[in-house]
Order: C-alpha cells, then sequence, then structure tokens
C-alpha cells in the first residue's frame, strides 16, 4: 500500500514540476493568456466529468480506483501534450 502512496506523490510531483517547466517556455508567446484560460478550463470541465460524470470507458468501479487512476492520468497525459505544444512553439520563436 505504501508503494502506491508513493507513487501518487510522485505522479502529483511530475505533473508539478513539468507544469513548472512549461510556464517559462510559454511565457514570450502572445497567446499565453488565452491558452492558460483554455487549458485551465479543459481541465477543469474532463475533472468534473470524471468525478460527476459516467464515463463509459470506466465502467463499473466499485471502489473508485479506476476512477482516480484516470483523474490521474488524464491530467498527465494533458500535461504532456501541453509540454510537446509549447516545444513546437519555443522552437517557432527562435528561427
Amino acid at each position: 500500500m505504501m508503494v502506491l502512496a508513493y507513487l501518487f506523490v510522485l505522479i502529483v510531483l511530475v505533473i508539478g514540476i513539468l507544469w513548472i517547466i512549461n510556464v517559462p517556455m510559454l511565457s514570450k508567446w502572445k497567446n499565453n493568456k488565452l491558452s492558460f484560460g483554455l487549458n485551465t478550463l479543459l481541465f477543469i470541465i474532463y475533472t468534473f466529468y470524471l468525478i460527476y460524470g459516467n464515463p463509459p470507458f470506466i465502467g463499473h468501479d466499485e471502489y473508485g480506483i479506476r476512477s482516480l487512476w484516470f483523474i490521474i492520468l488524464f491530467p498527465i497525459i494533458h500535461i504532456v501534450i501541453n509540454i510537446l505544444f509549447s516545444i513546437v512553439i519555443r522552437l517557432r520563436f527562435r528561427s
């Protein structure tokens, strides 16, 4: 059980570190505020959907473990996509 707790803490730290890396990469982009607002709105929408909705891909989840992992997995995917997007934008600034 402690391994799961450490894994959860590690995942949360990775999410935070990737987000902190992402912010300065997009700081000079003219659409930074729009991007931040849309990403925040998207994060809130899918988090509420995963918590309060009944997503068909979760199925029967008596103890909520699968829902918890999806609530952790979706922000990771979201932030990794944003990091890739930030790298593309950053490379366009340099050229």
